[in-house]
């Protein structure tokens, strides 16, 4: 049973990495993106885009 706690908890950390890396990367074109008038929502667009299916909206939002 620890062995299998510890195994999922290992699998959910490193869930967690690659997304916050997937997001840190992308984080400076949504935030360009932001600033040149995007606005919040297309922000939260792209952001939940990139988590939920890769970058399914990239070419849109604008």
């Amino acid at each position: 049973m620890a062995g299998l706690s510890s195994r999922f908890v290992g699998i959910v950390v490193l869930l967690l990495v690659l997304v916050s890396g997937i997001v840190s990367a992308n984080m400076g074109m949504r935030t360009r993106r932001l600033l040149d008038g995007g606005g919040v929502g297309g922000f939260l667009d792209g952001l939940l885009g990139d988590l939920l299916g890769g970058s399914s909206s990239a070419g849109g939002g604008n």
